[in-house]
């Protein structure tokens, strides 16, 4: 989610038959972790690429992909790649 914060008063912002796809290195960014609740009352799809062990993100999503890593580093890469 490319949203530095997230408008929950613009209800346009995204819909049901949306892909809502959050990457976080650590599972953790509030601003993603924020879209994503916003995802998923407008009830659309959400699936997370995030690192370490997936922190509150992997909670709140319908699909998970976790880079179980505690290397920032090789976290990163590791979304990158797998997010291209």
């Amino acid at each position: 989610m490319a949203l530095s914060r997230v408008d929950t008063g613009n209800p346009g912002l995204i819909e049901a038959e949306d892909i809502a796809i959050a990457i976080s290195g650590s599972g953790s960014s509030v601003n993603v972790l924020d879209g994503v609740k916003l995802s998923r009352v407008k009830e659309a799809t959400t699936i997370d690429f995030s690192g370490f062990d997936g922190g509150k993100l992997t909670e709140l999503v319908e699909i998970a992909v976790v880079v179980f890593c505690h290397d920032s580093a090789q976290v990163q890469e590791s979304i990158a790649s797998s997010s291209m």
